[in-house]
């Protein structure tokens, strides 16, 4: 194979793999409200922090979109502790612990305590 063919290969995987990713983040939390550059990037996220405001942004956001907002492409930020049970189930035990041999080592610990 020729270099100019090796690079026109990695060329085309590299796109597609950024188009995939993008498609990705995008479809994951395609029904969460958010500012447009939440979907695709955690960019705008940097920004705000390092603007010592991001605080006061997440509040505009909230005041804008509601009480589930999306701040990133796998980010959501909750404002009505209510909500809270919805995004993270609680369940008795831990049952990727007991189904998944690679806990099993420590399973004696996790009885124990």
């Amino acid at each position: 194979m020729h270099q100019s063919s090796l690079w026109l290969l990695g060329s085309v995987f590299v796109t597609v793999f950024f188009f995939y990713q993008l498609f990705r983040n995008y479809q994951t939390l395609r029904d969460v409200p958010g500012p447009f550059w939440a979907k695709f990037t955690d960019l705008q996220r940097l920004f705000w922090v390092k603007s010592l405001r991001s605080h006061k942004i997440y509040q505009k956001l909230h005041e804008e979109y509601g009480d589930c907002v999306r701040i990133g492409p796998n980010i959501v930020s909750l404002s009505d502790p209510a909500a809270i049970p919805t995004v993270y189930p609680t369940r008795l035990g831990f049952s990727k612990v007991r189904n998944s041999p690679y806990f099993h080592p420590f399973l004696i610990w996790y009885i124990l305590l």
